[in-house]
């Protein structure tokens, strides 16, 4: 039989993680102890749990993804007009 320890990892997101009444904030105090990783989405974030949380150690993989500049698609996309606005 094999016994494997499994990592928790826990994903912050926003100022959420002081949301809610006293029982839903001590809940969260509480679970945020027991995870072997946290990762916020942001520096924000972090700093936000940092601060009611000091003894959390904490890294930060922010949301997004890298475009390429070989992409060409915006330059064959003829727009007339200023402003241009891109929105995904």
């Amino acid at each position: 039989m094999f016994f494997y320890k499994k990592q928790f990892i826990a994903v912050l997101h926003g100022s959420e993680i002081r949301a809610g009444g006293n029982t839903s904030k001590r809940l969260t105090n509480w679970s945020l102890k027991k995870f072997d990783r946290i990762i916020a989405v942001s520096n924000f974030t972090k700093e936000i749990a940092i601060k009611h949380h000091p003894i959390l150690k904490i890294e930060v993989i922010n949301n997004g993804f890298v475009v390429p500049k070989t992409n060409t698609i915006a330059g064959k996309i003829n727009v007339k007009g200023k402003p241009k606005i891109v929105t995904i």
